[in-house]
């Protein structure tokens, strides 16, 4: 009724400003269930609070709906709700259709949490400026900073990139994950690519506590689609950044930019081995375009030829459907190059076929059985085709 009666309006927002309001918030949030429910209901009184707050200040200016939401979610931190709780809160509040999102208002309402829960930018900016070695989990002396940054990684995730679903490239949680990584880049000058990790690095248990393996990537090479799933968390999260992209022709993450996030990740800490990174692409093939295209315009034709051959080995080994990844993969990437390029790329694929070949007769002989790479060749040379 609120929301159709000016008279309705005055009354409710009054009684929202009012210290009986407050009083009956803070008995709320303290006889919460300590342990807030994955789903996002009416019956929430945090999600519930978050929706009220929106629809409640929907036509006032910008600055003082986000002060309303500022002041709910002051009151609920100091008297301990749960983050996961608080989280709710922002999700309710800025759940709209994309085409309606204003992401300088994404911005704004994680400017506005950091000052709320206030050491937490703090924490995140230590991530960035922690030196590598003290994660090291050989090094028993560094168990407290472990436990430590997957209790962190948990409360950012509960607290920005839980709107629905943990899926990073769902919802809303591709532009706060946006909005958040563009925070910190435009603190340090470059990509937070400890952020990046720090929130989907792959996890190992230690001492029945998980924590975070921030060298696991540059331990082992991807042979199988069970090691690829360690990947996925990374591969949403890009691809979260490119749907963003897509959709919002200011956001501020170009396709080169999401480029040098992707070679960031590749080489930090340390370099991958190519099976690694190309399982990264298999795993959301409309990144393939990107790592690829991006090589050839800078000249760097035979690591693309390199990975388009590397990632139809995968697919064929993994039993994916390797002629429509590849179809919509190479149609992209035809779209973006010149003639010449095609020329070249397909040659660069092409060499890479016969040395391959050529290796696995030196290795096991020429009468060795060497069909999956004869097999997986003849099965993607008529998409290959397609470039000339």
């Amino acid at each position: 009724m609120a929301m159709t009666s000016n008279s309705w309006n005055h009354a409710v927002l009054s009684y929202i400003r009012s210290g009986s309001f407050r009083l009956r918030w803070i008995a709320d949030v303290e006889n919460a269930p300590e342990r807030v429910s994955l789903t996002s209901t009416s019956e929430d009184i945090y999600f519930s609070m978050g929706t009220l707050t929106k629809y409640m200040t929907v036509n006032d200016t910008w600055e003082t709906r986000l002060s309303c939401l500022k002041s709910v979610l002051t009151v609920a931190y100091e008297v301990g709700a749960s983050i996961a709780g608080l989280g709710k809160m922002i999700y309710a509040f800025a759940l709209r259709p994309d085409e309606e999102l204003d992401l300088d208002e994404i911005d704004d309402i994680i400017s506005m949490v950091f000052s709320v829960v206030g050491s937490l930018k703090d924490e995140l900016n230590g991530v960035i400026n922690r030196p590598d070695i003290e994660r090291s989990l050989e090094n028993r002396d560094n168990l407290h900073i472990w436990y430590y940054e997957m209790e962190l990684r948990n409360r950012t995730l509960a607290l920005f990139l839980n709107n629905g679903s943990a899926d990073p490239a769902y919802g809303l949680n591709k532009y706060f994950l946006g909005s958040l990584l563009k925070l910190f880049k435009d603190i340090h000058g470059v990509l937070p690519t400890a952020i990046f990790y720090l929130l989907y690095s792959p996890t190992i248990i230690h001492e029945n506590e998980e924590v975070i393996h921030w060298h696991r990537l540059s331990l082992v090479s991807v042979t199988n689609s069970e090691d690829a799933t360690e990947l996925k968390p990374f591969a949403r999260a890009i691809y979260g950044l490119l749907l963003c992209r897509r959709m919002h022709s200011l956001s501020p993450w170009t396709k080169n930019t999401i480029f040098n996030l992707m070679e960031e990740v590749t080489t930090y800490p340390n370099p991958w081995s190519m099976n690694t990174f190309v399982s990264l692409h298999v795993l959301e093939p409309e990144l393939v375009p990107i790592g690829v295209v991006a090589r050839m315009n800078r000249n760097h034709e035979d690591e693309a030829g390199d990975m388009i051959c590397t990632m139809k080995m995968l697919l064929h080994r993994w039993n994916m459907d390797v002629q429509g990844v590849m179809e919509r993969a190479i149609e992209s990437i035809k779209n973006a190059l010149k003639g010449n390029q095609r020329r070249v790329l397909f040659d660069r694929c092409w060499d890479w076929h016969q040395r391959n070949i050529d290796e696995l007769r030196d290795r096991f002989g020429p009468f060795n059985d060497i069909r999956a790479e004869i097999e997986s060749q003849l099965e993607v040379m008529p998409v290959l085709m397609s470039l000339l």
